[in-house]
């Protein structure tokens, strides 16, 4: 019947959609993340990365840390020190694609430029710091912004029904004969 059809089409639309929203929350959750810990993973490298190498800047600073950012940067140690010469750009294009923002992919270019060219990244990574500092705290910023509105909401949906119902139940009780 129509009425079948329309739910069989709505239940195959909803499970069409379901993977792709997990996917877009997943990879929402994964930005938060990164924008969250990279800077704080980054102070503690600037304190490293002056005096040993890349590698071993990383890996002292990603056995202090925890966390999605620690994880694929001790990942990125571990590739580098298994690849051979010549393979080291791609290790690093694999540890920006997998950090997956915009942010975490400058960090990762700024590491790549100070091991493979000799560079130092201390001054790029500083800056970069400052400028996720920045970033999230005009993020925090904006939801400040929108929680009044949020809250509104969330009140007109949850509790003002509520009120309704307990401002009417005396006149329906009345109505009925109960009260």
């Amino acid at each position: 019947s129509g009425g079948a059809r329309i739910v069989l089409l709505a239940v195959g639309a909803l499970i069409a959609a379901w993977p792709y929203n997990k996917a877009r929350s997943d990879a929402k959750r994964k930005t938060e993340i990164v924008l969250e810990q990279l800077p704080e993973f980054a102070e503690l490298l600037l304190m490293t990365i002056s005096s040993v190498s890349v590698p071993q800047a990383l890996a002292f600073t990603a056995a202090r840390v925890e966390g999605a950012v620690a994880a694929d940067l001790r990942e990125l140690v571990r590739m580098l020190n298994g690849a051979g010469r010549g393979r080291e750009e791609q290790v690093f294009a694999v540890t920006a694609a997998r950090l997956g923002t915009t942010e975490g992919r400058e960090f990762v270019a700024s590491l790549q430029a100070a091991y493979l060219e000799g560079t130092t990244a201390a001054a790029n990574i500083r800056a970069q710091v400052e400028n996720l500092r920045m970033l999230k705290y005009q993020q925090q910023r904006g939801r400040a912004k929108r929680l009044p509105v949020t809250l509104g909401v969330t009140f007109a949906l949850h509790f003002m029904p509520l009120l309704f119902i307990l401002s009417f139940l005396p006149v329906i009780g009345a109505l009925s004969g109960l009260g």
